[in-house]
């Protein structure tokens, strides 16, 4: 897929988009925090630092082919460091730092699950598919998958705005579905790619999914996406005590 291609600038535009929401949103975040507590205000400008640095070295390694599936590519694939990587490290950072708590303490719930709409960004994998550079096998499920948990993230966020703590349930269901659509789309997507563990969809591989910038999705907006479900059930752990 060319780099200059209608599809190709719609990923790498989504992608973009969801950071600067991001962004907006640390910098909301910032003026509900006590304007004593120094560490973490720091901890905004960190955050937003992080999550620039993140996306444009992504970038970088993606458009270097990095990430490329290779019939005998390395094991584990060079792929699964840029999804697991990340998760790891923000997860570690979200439960260990007290000054990101307080952060995340005033960062209201629906926030969190609301932002996910741009999960409806799924219909790339659907378009793609129906231009015949996807299979099926990977393109379907991660596409209607993303696309449901894109929806159902408004409606959630609209009913905790609504009812608070009475939706509790609710929002860990639809962290629940949107973790497991993330871990499906994630194995489809490594099953189905030329590599060591291919063996789906042998007769059309998915190559398109480890080249820039399409590889962007999996290095960088799954690993993103999986971090804020982890800040969601954090604070609805926490809320409840």
């Amino acid at each position: 897929m060319p780099s200059s291609s209608p599809l190709s600038i719609a990923v790498l535009g989504s992608v973009a988009a969801v950071v600067l929401m991001i962004l907006l949103g640390l910098f909301m975040v910032r003026s509900r925090l006590d304007s004593a507590d120094v560490a973490a205000r720091r901890v905004i400008v960190l955050s937003a630092g992080v999550l620039v640095t993140w996306f444009l070295v992504a970038i970088w390694l993606a458009q270097a082919g990095v990430y490329r599936a290779l019939a005998d590519g390395p094991l584990p694939p060079t792929i699964a460091y840029g999804i697991n990587l990340p998760i790891v490290i923000g997860i570690a950072f979200i439960l260990s730092s007290r000054a990101f708590g307080r952060v995340l303490a005033a960062v209201p719930q629906h926030w969190l699950v609301g932002v996910q709409v741009y999960r409806t960004l799924g219909i790339i994998f659907l378009i793609s598919h129906a231009n015949g550079l996807l299979p099926g096998i990977f393109a379907i499920p991660a596409g209607y998958g993303d696309i449901l948990v894109g929806l159902s993230a408004v409606f959630v966020a609209y009913l905790y705005a609504r009812k608070g703590r009475a939706a509790r349930g609710a929002a860990i269901g639809w962290n629940a579905l949107g973790i497991a659509d993330l871990i499906l789309a994630v194995t489809l997507g490594t099953l189905s790619s030329p590599g060591r563990f291919q063996i789906l969809s042998l007769d059309d591989p998915n190559v398109m999914i480890g080249t820039y910038p399409m590889v962007m999705v999996p290095i960088f907006a799954v690993p993103l996406s999986i971090l804020l479900h982890a800040c969601s059930l954090t604070k609805l752990s926490r809320d409840m005590r």
